[in-house]
């Protein structure tokens, strides 16, 4: 029986996405065929099992000119990789904004199957301190919001990463075929390797991800703890801000973006990890600390609490809230046991919940259902 033809779009920039991703798309194979569209700083090709993978740079050009852009490269995907246009049976769009409206098009144009992925939380005030105007915030929020809800319900299929996410919009599994999934991308690589007296933070940009609450409060308690330092890596637009905030403290360090195998490095040997996010869906690095058996601390919003079961796995604090944090903080840094014990549950839960047979099980499910509408 001929597999199923699917076409992926991503944001990018695609920089390590054929290497993070390879394992997932090889055990997709099993079941699919198609090609991956995405945007990277040069063109690039890859072949992830039995997907093709394309990158094309679009970033030299206005925003409707990058949705133009991309949306050619999908066309011509589609008429390379999966033959005529009718032969493609599904179209799966990262985001529900821009790549959700592209993927609504191509839908109609070519009559097929969308899915759409909710990777963020569009409701978030967070998400659009994009300019001084609060005014032009809070409009660029109604606007995504509305756009959100236009896309999703004309979606045939919608994939959360926790439940209420998209809530607010009376889309609901009554009417809407809708399923969980966590986010899965390369955690075979991970492993503890050794413990050292070191907080990890990875990830940006500097206010969503709350490094300024981190800051704060390690600030708080690190004198009480000489042997103990907070790293923070990650590329932040503003880096004068971040320093600042770290106003030359011995016991933190700024590092910057490093590549994957160094990340797998960090990880294994860090004390634990944290993430304390104002907003966030998921946080795939929280699997990665999993992965590579360590315990974890994360701010209670969004998705954070599925992949955090709080006083078994990692531990959950108040958001925005540094003195919940020194706390979270404190209670690792003095218990040695407790973080290997929570790293322990974390390597096990991960085996249960988080793997990739999980993922593919779960994934397979979603997009039969929908190709079966």
């Amino acid at each position: 029986m001929e597999k199923p033809r699917i076409m992926l779009m991503f944001p990018g920039p695609a920089m390590t996405f054929q290497y993070t991703h390879l394992e997932k798309f090889k055990a997709l194979s099993q079941h699919y065929t198609g090609c991956i569209v995405i945007t990277g700083e040069e063109h690039e090709k890859a072949v992830l099992g039995d997907f093709e993978y394309e990158a094309y740079p679009v970033f030299d050009s206005n925003g409707f000119s990058k949705a133009y852009q991309y949306f050619k490269a999908c066309k011509a995907a589609i008429k390379k990789r999966l033959g005529t246009p009718e032969q493609i049976d599904m179209i799966v769009a990262y985001d529900p904004i821009k790549l959700g409206l592209i993927g609504l098009v191509l839908k109609k144009l070519y009559k097929t199957k969308l899915l759409v992925e909710v990777n963020g939380d569009f409701t978030a005030m967070e998400n659009y301190a994009g300019s001084q105007y609060a005014f032009l915030n809070k409009l660029r929020r109604f606007i995504f919001m509305r756009l959100e809800k236009f896309v999703l319900k004309r979606a045939d299929g919608i994939r959360l990463l926790y439940d209420s996410q998209i809530e607010w919009t009376g889309i609901t599994r009554k009417t809407h075929i809708i399923d969980r999934i966590f986010d899965y991308s390369g955690l075979e690589s991970f492993q503890w390797i050794k413990h050292t007296n070191q907080i990890l933070f990875i990830g940006s940009p500097y206010h969503l991800k709350g490094v300024d609450i981190l800051i704060k409060a390690f600030k708080k308690i690190a004198s009480d703890y000489p042997d103990w330092k907070l790293t923070i890596v990650g590329w932040f637009l503003n880096l004068d801000e971040v320093l600042e905030e770290i106003d030359n403290h011995p016991q933190i360090e700024y590092c910057k973006p490093v590549m994957p195998k160094e990340v797998r490095k960090l990880m294994g040997e860090c004390g634990f990890f944290v993430l304390p996010s104002r907003t966030e869906a998921m946080g795939r690095v929280l699997l990665e600390a999993m992965a590579s058996q360590k315990a974890r601390v994360g701010s209670n919003v969004g998705g954070i609490p599925t992949v955090i079961k709080d006083g078994y796995d990692g531990v959950l604090f108040e958001s925005e809230n540094a003195d919940s944090l020194a706390i979270a903080l404190e209670k690792l840094i003095r218990n040695p046991e407790l973080r290997e014990t929570m790293g322990k549950n974390a390597k096990l839960r991960l085996a249960e919940e988080f793997s990739l047979t999980q993922f593919i099980h779960k994934t397979t499910k979603l997009y039969n259902a929908v190709l079966d509408k």
